[in-house]
């Protein structure tokens, strides 16, 4: 891949990313922050219930039902926090707490 292939690639996914978190505040203007969280995790769900049953028989750790806890808490936290911090905030903003967001649930796991 040439250099302007990826910048260009690169290019598409900031437009993408910047043009998701446009749709996100749109949304907020019709419902309240936890339905929006409500129809994410909905969705989400949905197109991942699929690929549960790839995984089903595979054996897990001792401490994997505990980290799976963990890990969905903080999500569930850090989501919350972001759709209600959406509300008063410009799209510039709301992109720096998604990167903020997305960056800070893995390192508080």
């Amino acid at each position: 891949m040439s250099k302007v292939q990826a910048n260009c690639l690169l290019l598409l996914a900031a437009a993408f990313w910047g043009f998701g978190n446009v749709a996100q505040k749109t949304v907020l203007d019709h419902l309240d922050p936890l339905s929006a969280v409500g129809m994410r995790c909905l969705i989400a769900g949905l197109m991942a219930a699929p690929l549960t049953g790839l995984e089903w028989g595979t054996k897990s750790g001792p401490g994997y039902w505990i980290s799976l806890a963990k890990v969905s808490a903080l999500f569930s936290i850090s989501i919350i926090i972001q759709q209600v911090s959406y509300l008063d905030t410009s799209v510039t903003n709301a992109s720096f707490l998604v990167s903020t967001a997305t960056v800070m649930t893995p390192l508080a796991a």
